[in-house]
């Protein structure tokens, strides 16, 4: 039986991986160090291309935001379903301890950044399986998130308080607020308990095999047979709400951001069903893109503003630490920087939803986007091994023009461009073979058998029809390539938004917008051609189409214009 699913939650997720993989191949290969050094010695589109980079590589909360979406729209379904709050609660605080437990073996054994990874990489590091469990990833704090979001909404529902959409949703914004407004204040309580938290380092004598290594790292990590257990307990509690390189504090806001978006949904998909003739309000999205847009703006004016004059250090901070908000931190832009980044993803999220589900296109969009998709099916198991990009790189090696960059790891922005297509051709092959076999053996498949063991609900959920070696939750054929996708909007409601020029107005709108945001422009453009076939020529559309037009030709104009001038050369 083929799942319900949202196109845009599943794509959204995938794109954040497939992003978070892009930039880590940058960030693995690149000689960010000399292009930071030396920008004047770069052409304009090198800087372009790196700022670009940078702003994305900023973006670790994304794939934050789009699982909160998701495990909400899950949760508040079983409680409508099944009605049993505290099972379906449990479940999910036993799910997300036993993704930190996963998280935790990823950081310090088998990922990327553990042993095995810098094996891999040619770095054995073998002492990180004593330490390195301690850091916080973007998966330690998904996992910390679906905690808290589980005890937050078991308060919550009290006396069946889910059914009070409305009232969860401004709960969840009012939160989120005041996450982000009580961060400044937890960081200083973690200093205040341990001076010099998360950064400042100490010493200490380790032994190995008999032989004896005197061993420094940040106090934010406790050693294994060292570090008293009283101590161990303390500092694996302390380094979620404030260690690098991404807290809770402030990044909770986003997860209860993204269970007020999940609930919106499923508000919105439960109206339809039941009321067919009542047609969805879009002003709530509408409102989500001009708060996202302005907490960008906002954002962007106070991180150019501390770059500009090199505030406390906010330049360098910039450059090469947009995936730490705890550095950030230190140099006073966090709040401008988390405010760029989190309004973009605020916007592009509800601007994606509005121009899907609410427009009747879920079909065509999931079909579409069944390369992202796949990213997002997996996503733990892609971001641990990420390493396997070491293949590809010993292949390109195998070419005369490229081991002397490989050697000295000083890679280009000419040279990295033939590495990362190889690596995703790589990913792509990876996923289309190993979704044949449902993709057993990853990460997924093996937090899944091991919550039908230890959770008495997944337990009687368990299909038993299906092979001990297959799971349900990671079902291919239902969740991947042919789920039941929903429209917030039907088609037949469509066409009483085309009566109402809903898509000229909607592109007359963001045309306005994408004067400031280009990327914006193209996706106006083409909705406004649309509308023209649904709606008729009229003045909305054509102005939006104009707009678009100048938008593309401008931004065009300038960068092509800046490069003619500063050169190209790479």
């Amino acid at each position: 039986m083929a799942k319900q699913r949202f196109a845009t939650v599943d794509f959204l997720r995938g794109l954040a991986i497939w992003l978070m993989l892009f930039i880590h191949v940058l960030m693995r290969w690149v000689d960010r160090e000399d292009i930071a050094n030396n920008m004047s010695d770069y052409s304009l589109f090198v800087i372009i291309f790196m700022l670009a980079a940078l702003f994305l590589g900023g973006w670790p909360g994304f794939f934050l935001l789009q699982n909160a979406i998701g495990n909400m729209i899950s949760m508040h379904k079983n409680f409508q379903r099944t009605q049993k709050v505290r099972q379906i609660i449990f479940k999910q605080i036993i799910g997300g301890s036993i993704l930190l437990f996963f998280a935790v073996l990823c950081e310090a054994l088998i990922g990327y950044k553990g042993a095995i990874g810098n094996w891999a990489s040619g770095n054995p590091m073998w002492d990180q399986i004593f330490w390195r469990g301690f850091h916080t990833e973007t998966i330690h704090t998904v996992g910390w998130c679906v905690i808290y979001n589980a005890l937050i909404h078991w308060i919550l529902s009290i006396k069946e308080g889910f059914r009070k959409v409305k009232r969860n949703i401004i709960i969840y914004f009012v939160l989120a607020i005041i996450v982000v407004a009580i961060t400044p204040l937890v960081y200083f309580l973690a200093e205040l308990a341990v001076p010099g938290y998360p950064y400042a380092t100490y010493e200490f004598v380790h032994i190995v095999f008999g032989k004896y290594r005197v061993m420094e790292i940040p106090i934010q990590y406790g050693f294994l047979g060292y570090t008293p257990f009283w101590k161990l307990v303390y500092l694996w509690f302390l380094a979620p709400l404030a260690g690098q390189v991404e807290p809770i504090f402030p990044y909770l806001a986003v997860s209860f951001i993204g269970s007020a978006i999940g609930l919106f949904l499923v508000k919105n998909q439960q109206e339809s069903s039941e009321i067919p003739t009542k047609i969805p309000s879009t002003r709530p999205l509408t409102w989500g893109m001009v708060i996202g847009f302005i907490m960008f703006l906002i954002g962007a004016m106070g991180t150019i503003g501390f770059a500009i004059f090199d505030i406390n250090g906010a330049f360098e901070a910039i450059m090469s630490y947009t995936y730490d908000i705890r550095y950030m931190y230190a140099s006073g832009v966090w709040l401008f920087w988390f405010l760029l980044v989190v309004g973009a993803q605020i916007g592009a999220t509800c601007l994606i939803i509005r121009l899907v589900e609410f427009r009747a296109k879920a079909k065509p969009f999931g079909r579409k986007t069944l390369h992202f998709r796949r990213f997002g099916f997996v996503p733990f198991s892609l971001y641990c091994f990420e390493y396997v990009d070491v293949t590809m790189v010993l292949l390109l090696s195998l070419i005369p023009t490229f081991p002397e960059a490989i050697v000295q790891n000083t890679w280009g922005v000419y040279h990295i461009w033939p590495l990362i297509i190889l690596v995703f051709v790589q990913y792509e092959l990876i996923l289309q073979i190993w979704q044949r076999v449902h993709f057993v053996g990853s990460l997924e498949w093996m937090i899944a058998k091991i919550a039908e063991f230890v959770i008495p609900l997944k337990r009687k959920q368990k299909d038993i029809t299906l092979p001990w070696w297959r799971s349900s939750k990671i079902d291919v054929k239902s969740a991947l390539l042919g789920p039941e996708w929903i429209n917030i909007v039907t088609e037949s409601q469509m066409k009483i938004h085309h009566e109402k020029l809903v898509d000229s107005k909607l592109a007359a709108r963001l045309s306005w917008v994408g004067l400031l945001v280009s990327p914006i422009a193209p996706v106006t453009l083409a909705i406004s051609r649309t509308s023209r076939k649904t709606e008729g020529k009229n003045r909305y559309n054509q102005r939006a189409m104009i707009i678009s037009i100048i938008s593309i030709l401008f931004a065009t104009v300038v960068f092509f214009g800046s490069m003619f001038i500063y050169g190209v050369s790479f």
